[in-house]
This record gives C-alpha cells, structure tokens and sequence, in this order.
C-alpha cells in the first residue's frame, strides 16, 4: 500500500511540475472593429495551441483564464486573424480589421448556396435587415428600388392589395410575369385570394422580420434549375435560423400613422353650381342645382374626401428568442400587426408563429424543420381600386371627387342623404342626380372581409454517406383555408336590386411538395473543384372551394349568410381543381483555382394540364466566368493596386412559364346542369392538344469587381430574353361552336406569339467614409429596359386592354406590350369652345392613306356632332381607326438609391426609387371633367372656355358632353409622362448600449423613427405615378383609372435585444 502511495505522488508531482512554473490569471477584453469601434459579438478567442477558449459577448466583451506565458488567438469571419501574446497582462483589448470591406457572402441559390464570389449567375440579395422594419403591409414592398433589374409597384393604398413585381420586365402576354416566390424550400402560392371586395394578398403571410434574406435569380444559369416555371425569375425566401452563442431574445415594435396624400382638388359648392348650371345654359337647358343649407343654416360644401378616407393608424410587435449549442439551433418566433388602413372601415390584422429548428441527430444525419402558422382578417368597402373593378359604381374611392358638394351624408334630421325610390344619392332641392350612391351608407351598412389560416412547413432530413456525398430529403406544404363574406343592404346600393344580398365563400387550397437531392463535393490537389447535384421533385396542388348567396334580406339584425334571407342563389363559385407537377433536375460546378469557372443546370418538367405527348418539357442552362484577379499576371501587374475581384461572365439557357396553361386546357370539357329537373351536359370548353409551355431563351454577360481595395463594389450585366410560344387566345371560326369556357367565346389558346426583353443592369456599392464614429454607404441600381412583341396569331394583328367599361392599352407587333391606346387631340378651338380631334382619313377600302385632318366636336350638333374645318359633317370619332400608340407603359429607366450613415449611436437611411421614360393614362382625370352630373375638377372649372378668344386646353361646357375631355375614349391630353424620384424610406435610429442595461438583461436598446412614401418628385398631375388600376396584368398596364391614391406613412419603434 506505502508502494503504490509513493508511485502516485511521485505521477502527481510530474504532471503537476509544469503548472506550478506556468501559472494561471484571468484576461479581460474588448474586441472591437475598426471600422466603427463597436464590439463584435462572436469573435473566438482561443488559446493558441490548445482546445481552450470563449466567445465574446454581445458587446464583443470576454473573459478566459490562461498560462501567464500563452499566446491568445482571435478569430472571426470575414476579419483578419491576430495572435497576441499575454506577457502577464490581465487586460487585453483587441481592434479587427475586415479582411476585405466585402465579407465573404454565402448565397441562397437554387437548391443550395454558393459563395458570392462564386456565383456566376446574375443573382440579387437583399437582407432580411434591411426590410423588417419598414412600415408596409407584406415584405416585398419594402424591396422596391434596393435589387437591380427588379421592379416593384404598390398598386394603392389599399390595404392587401398585391404588389406588382416584374423581373426584367415582361415576360408573358395572357400568362403571369409574376416571380416564382420559394420560401424555405417550398414554392408557395401568391396573388389575391379574397372572393370579396376586400383584399388579401397571400404575400403578406410571410413576417418580414422572419426574414434572413431575400434572393432574386434573374438570368438562365440562376433559374434554369427551376425550369418551366423560371421564366419570370425565382424570388428565394430564407428565413432565420439560431447561431451558436448565448440564447437571444429580441422585440420589435413600432407604432404608426398614415394619410393618404395628393388628393385631386375638387370644386366647392359655389363653384359646382356655377359650372353645372353654365353647362346646362349651353345645351339651353334651364338650371338644375342650388345651394343648400343644413340644419343650422350654414351652406353645404362638403368635402367627401372626409368622408371617405381618414387618418390611419398600425402597429407592429414581433419577438423572438434564438440559440444554438453543438448539436441544435433554434429560431421561435410571434408577430402581431393591426392596421387601421386610409379609407374608411379598411382594416388589416395578422397574427403569425415561427419555429425553425436544426438537431443533429449524429455525425450523419441532421433533422429539421421549418413551420409557420398565420391568421389574417382583412374588412373594406367597395373600393373600385382592385382589378376589374375600376367602374364600380360603389366604388368609394372614385365618389371621393364624383360626388356633388352641394349636398352632404346626412339630412337635417339626422339620417341618411339617400333617394331610397331611385337608389341614388339624395338631391334636396335639386332637380338633376347628384351622384351615384351615399358612400356613408355604404361603409356603415355594407361589409367585405376575408380571413385566411395557413401553415408553411418543410420537414428535411441530411444524411452524409461518406465524405462529400450528402442526400437530402424534404417535404413541404402550403396550405390553407380562406373565408370571404359580403353583405350589402337593401336600403341602398348594390344590394339594392336584389332586396339585400349576403354571400359566403370558403376556399381550400393545398400544396405539398416533396424533393430529393444528391450532393457530392471534390477537391484535388486544391485546384480542381468539382460539385455534383442530382434531384427530384414532386408537387401536387389542389383547390376546393364551395360558396353560397341570398337575395332578399328580412331582417337586418343578421349580417350572416346563416340570417334571415328569403332566395337562395345559384353559388357564386364552385370550384374543384388539381395539378401535379414531376421533375428531374441536376447541376455541375467545376471551377480550377478559383479561377475558372463552370456551371451547366438542367431540368426535365412533367405538367398535367398538357396533353400526353406533350406533358414533359427540357430546360437547362449554362454559364462561365473567369476571376482574372486570381491570374498571377493581373496579381503582379499595377492594375492590382487598385482592381479586385474582377470576374468576367456570361450565360445561356431556356426556362418555360407555365402560367397561362389552365389545370385542363388540353381537354374538351363538359359542365353539368338542370334545367326543368332534368339533368344536362353542357359543353363548355375546347381543348387544345397541342398547347404546350412558353419559352424562354436567355443570354447574360457581365463583369463585376471591386475598386480601390473593395471601397467600390460594382457588377454590370447586360441580358436578352427572347420568348416564344406565348399562349393567345386565337380567334377560331363561329361555325365551330367553340363555347367559352376559360378564354372568350370561339377562340382557341394557342403558342403563337413571340417578345422580347432586353437591357443592363448596374449596381454599385461604395463605402465613403470608414472611421471609428463615422460610416457612410451608398448602395446604387441602375436598370434599362426595352420590351417588343414580335410576334402574334395570324389574323390576330392586336390585343386590345380593357379595364372593365374602357379600352385603354394595345398590343401589337412592333411595339412594347399593353402600349396605351387612344386618339389625338389638337387643343379648343378660341372661336367656338370645341374640343378638336385628330382624323386618320381613309381610302376607299377603309385604310389609314397616312394623313390625317383635324375635326371638332359639337355636343349639340345632334346627328352631324363631328364636323370639318369647312363645316361640313365628318365621320365620327372611332378609337379603333383613329387611335394611336400614345405612350409606353413600361419604364425606359428604373433603380434605387439607398445611403446609410452611422455616427457614434446614431445611424440614418434614406432610400431612393426613381423610374424614367414611361407613360401613364390620367384616366380619373377624364371621369373629373365629364359634362355630366359626376363632373367636379376645380382645374376644369378655373380653366373652361367661356368667352370666344379663350385660349384653353378645356372646352366649353356642355351639358351631357362626356366625348370631348375623354370619357368615351382614352384621349392623348390624359396621357402625360410618369417619370418621378420617390423618397421611398428615411429612418433616425439610436442605439443604447451601456453597463446598467447590462445589469438588467439587456443588452442594446434601439429607439427609430422613419417615413415611408414621405414625397415624389414628378411633373404627373395625379396622386401618383407609381400606380397601377389594373394589378397585376400584362395587357392593361400603366392605368390609373378611379382609383385610391398612395398612403404616407410615419412610424417610431423600439428594438431591445436581451
């Protein structure tokens, strides 16, 4: 026993001998950067040689015991490593500095990522950091003017109505130019699923402050492996996921208010009866409109804008909690948002739950799964503002300058300004109409909602085979349950007719999606790399939904379809329909030394609504790029000096879009019915066959580099998209019996026509000033777009776009699609007050010769109102013949300009759009100066031709004119320029950090203000150019037609980390 004894005293004084002449202390420290002097969180610093040490904490701070003697290394992405020596030190503070000003980027790409610096395709990124705390409805409106060759469009300000995005412009005619939007791995459904006047936009489900970054891959290397839906670009959504460290918790709120701006000037109640009354005088009519007074024998004058929109209001709260240890990370997120929109009873709510975790079950296999839960309520009225709907006679947003302001929502005693016999608004003592409908009325008695519950989920499993071979398989879903319901009284309005109508909508919609991949990396020799992926994919989608109507309404205590209704309806809508997609995709990386690179992608789609024979469908692309800086000739050369990063790259390939292809175009359809009791087949749908994907072809080049060591980052790229196939619905003869099902009657959807867009994108970041206190970086994206139809049917030499009661655009070959469309005019005649219009004079066969004179209108010239310069009668006005391409709807010039500054604790941004060369079609303009009752444009009234000699733009009035300032037809005087320079986002933060928030758990406190839409610089004379009547469509572009104006928004937060 005294043997062994001695033996391990004598092992415990030997292992023990070194740690007795190397003593142990505690180093303290502060890491911090030298581009701003701020602590970096996460840095590692270890003890060289050795598996012991820490990270820093949120305020770059740390603490480690060491050998007195050792050498302390630190360590952190993207900054240069140091090794410093303790010497005996107990505090060491440490400054990094950025291996370069451009961290090393990892980039979500299509099934997978690539380093930045390795991607050849022509991709843009915009952080989910940027976007979380601007104050909009759904995240991609926050992206407008911040990623090259995107552009982005918020149609108005009603809330849930869809963005309209377009990459590198438009790609399809009777199709979708929308993006394929993927979030998580799962391609996700999009667009305006409300049945009711009450906007939902599915986009919207998404939290912005879930957010990671937001890819768009814009030529055929980058989308190519998505393959017949790719056409329109790929918009790929990465959500947050947890990081190794101590847990986190973060909250946001913000809280706001909104005005809708630029509202039109009307005339006032003086002013109205002066013109109305001057117009009837003309058509030698006796006058029809008074001023009236109301209850306490003050005039009425009133302001619908007043009642019509009002100050809205939002807030916005999100918390989560994220962390990460050696085998698991997670990311649990809540958000909540209310919104109190500009129009009246227009509301918005959402609520949505997060959870993102990754286990790593062993050291093959890791499990995750990304899941999301929302609940969205939308109300409005009847806006008239969303697609199809622009003459809406209860549209609110065109009665805020139809209505007359001689007469108020009110009568003396308390109740409804309303002619119940006639269904108009009421008139008083006047004789004529006043207006269509009471919108007071309307928004406290009729209602539009619609609420959405919807899950987004992927379950994934990694499995490493053997080293650098990976499989992963993952199953996502998106699906989703909405109910729309719609009341409108029978008292006034639209329900009017029918004694009241309530109706019920219930919309299911599910998708799953499961894919398959292969992986397998190889290095030689460390300059031969190669990356291998294999795949497939399946993705079934099915929508049912059921809805139900009543007409007749016995009681008003019930606002439900369950109430009390006396007539069922035939339902609305009754839908069954599924599609199944199958895909078998790959791609090759090699690239040698980092010098050279090469990437092919390819993919092989199978579609159900195709014909057997034509159901697959092959897409692929290939690109190559060269980093010249990495050639030892430029590294030696003094280019190097001052060049880095310089890259050369160009690519091909073709995608498809699969968007005009209905669930069953190719077949011949019959619809089941009753008539007398008896049951029916009708026929209502010719298929084609023959139908297949469209198109298209994409050629890209670029360069991109960095300048005077990366301060400068620029990437230019130039592209070409040609597209062909496009579905058009092609006339067909009567004798065929075509009926019409899901295209107009006796025509058949064919691929016959053919475009194309070109251009270049550009896109800077420079980094200005670099110091401790001060920062500043400016972000710039400059895009040129030319689109052309080069081809149509035959017998088809254009596409009219119609926007529910008007023709207003034109597609032809030759020119841009949806071009406007209207007639000319030459100014008023000084003599006589008439408006003068521009003849195309025709030959004998009813063909344009190639001149043209001028003719004028008389309103009271009964059957001769067209007439020559000499007099004598002319042919009527006819858009279709003496119509011209009035302007191009598709901005020439877009981008933005984005410029944040940092001092001390303060940081500033302010973000910039800007979009040049482009028209738009004032159509409210033409509704304002209609002679008939609904006329109220202050601008007509101070400016109208009333004595002979008056040199004006505005005829005299007449009564019932409604030709001569625009009403019947697009005229070019309601055609003006939509160039404009938006001051899109200004936000002030600060941001608190300091020992005492320490002491209670916090670690920064962040307090912001900001503005979004605060002004536009542009010479169009509506409420804004950046407008968009018709949504998202491809043939009625560039309309701003009835609708409600844009919403400036003001907004202060709070952000606390813990």
């Amino acid at each position: 026993m005294k043997k062994k004894f001695t033996v391990l005293l004598g092992l415990f004084l030997f292992l023990g001998l070194p740690f007795v002449f190397a003593q142990t202390s505690q180093i303290t420290g502060t890491v911090t950067s030298a581009q701003d002097g701020l602590g970096i969180p996460g840095v590692s610093v270890i003890v060289k040689g050795t598996t012991t040490g820490v990270v820093t904490d949120i305020d770059g701070k740390y603490s480690l015991n060491v050998p007195s003697n050792s050498t302390l290394v630190f360590s952190f992405v993207g900054m240069k490593t140091q090794e410093i020596e303790v010497g005996g030190r107990a505090l060491i503070d440490v400054v990094l500095e950025s291996e370069s000003l451009e961290v090393e980027e990892l980039v979500v790409v299509g099934y997978g990522v690539q380093r930045k610096k390795e991607v050849s395709g022509s991709v843009s990124t915009v952080k989910g950091d940027n976007l979380k705390t601007i104050p909009v409805q759904s995240f991609e409106q926050a992206l407008t003017g911040k990623a090259s060759g995107v552009n982005v469009t918020i149609p108005n300000a009603v809330l849930g109505n869809p963005t309209v995005i377009r990459v590198r412009g438009y790609n399809s005619i009777s199709g979708s130019s929308s993006p394929l939007v993927i979030v998580d791995g799962v391609p996700i459904m999009t667009g305006d699923v409300s049945r009711s006047s009450a906007a939902l936009n599915f986009m919207g489900d998404v939290n912005p402050s879930d957010i990671a970054s937001v890819e768009v891959l814009k030529d055929a290397s980058a989308t190519a492996i998505y393959g017949s839906r790719a056409t329109n670009g790929v918009m790929l959504i990465t959500t947050k996921r947890g990081v190794e460290g101590n847990v986190k918790v973060t909250y946001d709120g913000s809280v706001g208010f909104s005005n809708a701006y630029n509202l039109f000037k009307v005339m006032n109640a003086e002013q109205f009866v002066e013109a109305k009354n001057f117009a009837r005088a003309n058509s030698s009519l006796a006058a029809a409109y008074f001023l009236n007074v109301d209850a306490n024998g003050k005039t009425i004058d009133t302001d619908w804008n007043k009642y019509v929109y009002q100050r809205g209001f939002q807030s916005n709260h999100n918390l989560s909690v994220s962390g990460a240890n050696k085998t698991t990370t997670y990311f649990l997120s809540a958000g909540y948002s209310k919104t109190k929109g500009v129009i009246i009873t227009n509301t918005l709510e959402k609520k949505s739950i997060r959870m993102n975790i990754d286990h790593k079950l062993n050291k093959f296999i890791t499990l995750g799964v990304s899941a999301s839960y929302s609940n969205s309520f939308t109300n409005a009225p009847q806006t008239g503002s969303l697609s199809g709907g622009n003459f809406a006679t209860a549209g609110v947003g065109r009665m805020a300058f139809q209505l007359s302001p001689i007469v108020g929502p009110y009568l003396s005693d308390g109740t409804y300004n309303i002619e119940a016999s006639i269904n108009q608004m009421g008139r008083l003592n006047n004789t004529e109409s006043t207006g269509y409908l009471n919108p007071v009325f309307l928004t406290d008695n009729n209602y539009n909602t619609a609420q959405s519950d919807r899950i987004i989920s992927t379950l994934f499993a990694n499995v490493k085979i053997v080293k650098g071979l990976y499989f992963r398989t993952a199953y996502g879903m998106d699906n989703s349950q909405v109910e729309s319901k719609q009341l409108l009284s029978a008292a006034h309005g639209d329900g009017w007719s029918t004694a009241g109508q309530v109706s019920n909508y219930n919309d299911r919609r599910n998708r799953w999606n499961w894919t398959n991949t292969l992986n397998y990396d190889l290095s030689l020799k460390e300059k031969f790399n190669i990356k291998l992926m294999a795949g497939s994919e399946q993705q079934y989608t099915k929508s049912n939904g059921w809805s139900g109507r009543k007409n007749g309404i016995t009681d008003n205590y019930f606002e439900d379809y369950q109430g009390a209704a006396t007539t069922p309806q035939q339902p609305p809508s009754a839908t069954v329909t599924e599609n199944f997609f199958i895909s078998y995709f790959g791609r090759v990386n090699f690239n040698y030394d980092k010098k050279y690179f090469i990437e092919f992608s390819a993919r092989r789609d199978g579609f159900s609504g195709l014909a057997v024979g034509n159901k697959y469908g092959n897409f692929g692309g290939a690109s190559l790029m060269w980093n010249v800086s990495n050639e030892n000739l430029f590294k030696n050369s003094f280019l190097a000096n001052y060049i880095s990063d310089l890259r050369l790259k160009a690519s091909a390939g073709r995608v498809g879009n699969i968007s005009g292809v209905d669930n069953y175009a190719s077949l011949f359809l019959y619809s089941a019915n009753v008539y007398n009791s008896l049951f029916t087949l009708n026929f209502n749908q010719a298929g084609n066959p023959d139908l297949q994907w469209e198109t298209s072809d994409k050629y890209d080049a670029g360069i991109a580099f960095g300048f005077l060591k990366e301060r400068i980052q620029v990437d230019f790229s130039y592209y070409k998209n040609t597209v062909n196939g496009l579905i058009l619905d092609v006339p067909q003869s009567p004798s065929k019996g075509i009926p019409g099902g899901n295209q107009p009657t006796n025509t058949l959807p064919m691929n016959v026509g053919s475009m194309f867009n070109k251009g270049f994108e550009l896109a800077v970041t420079s980094y200005n000033i670099i110091g401790k206190q001060l920062r500043w970086s400016t972000t710039f994206n400059f895009g040129y777009l030319k689109n052309e139809v080069t081809e149509l049917a035959d017998g088809l030499p254009y596409i009219t776009g119609v926007t529910q009661l008007e023709n207003t655009n034109r597609t032809t070959v030759g020119s841009p699609v949806g071009m406007i469309w209207g007639v000319k005019t030459a100014g008023v005649d000084p003599t006589t007050g008439r408006r003068i219009f521009i003849r195309k004079n025709l030959d004998a066969s009813g063909v344009w010769d190639g001149t043209t004179s001028k003719v004028y209108y008389d309103p009271n010239g009964g059957m001769e109102k067209f007439k020559n310069e000499d007099g004598s009668k002319s042919r009527d006005i006819d858009i279709t013949y003496d119509g011209w391409m009035l302007g191009n709807t598709i901005p020439k010039y877009f981008g933005g300009i984005d410029n944040t500054v940092t001092y001390g604790n303060f940081d500033f941004n302010l973000g910039l759009t800007y979009a040049l060369d482009f028209y738009v079609y004032f159509g409210s303009k033409a509704g304002m100066e209609d002679q008939r009752n609904w006329n109220n444009s202050e601008e007509f009234y101070k400016g109208y031709w009333r004595n002979p000699g008056d040199v004006t733009d505005f005829p005299k009035p007449v009564w019932g004119d409604n030709v001569s300032n625009g009403s019947t037809m697009v005229q070019s005087r309601n055609v003006f320029r939509g160039d404009f320079l938006k001051v899109r986002n200004i936000s002030l933060g600060y941001t608190l950090k300091h020992q005492l928030l320490n002491k209670v758990g916090v670690s920064s406190v962040r307090l912001y203000g900001q503005v979004f839409n605060l002004y536009t610089f542009t010479n169009y004379p509506g409420s804004d150019p950046e407008i968009s009547s018709g949504g998202d469509t491809n043939l009625t572009p560039g309309v701003d037609r009835n609708t409600v104006p844009q919403a400036r928004t003001f907004s202060f937060g709070l952000n606390l980390t813990f």
